[in-house]
């Protein structure tokens, strides 16, 4: 299982921002040409990172099976 792990891993670092931005704006909203990857970390099944769409922030999981969920940051005043 560890193996699989390390395979889908290394699968999602090949494919890069690339995917990860068309993932992003499929749960934002947002073209993927406007997004900008950041922060970028990898769990065992799943990579988080922040994706910033038109000054606004979303924190962004990407899960095994590519489903995605973006969180917008919320504004401190």
């Amino acid at each position: 299982m560890k193996n699989v792990c390390v395979v889908l891993m290394l699968i999602g670092v090949l494919t890069g921002c690339a995917n990860l931005k068309r993932h992003a704006a499929s749960a934002t909203g947002c073209n993927p040409k406007d997004i900008v990857i950041s922060q970028r970390s990898f769990f065992d099944v799943a990579e988080t990172y922040v994706a910033t769409c038109n000054g606004e922030q979303y924190y962004c999981t990407t899960g095994l099976y590519q489903q995605t969920q973006c969180t917008k940051s919320k504004q401190v005043e």
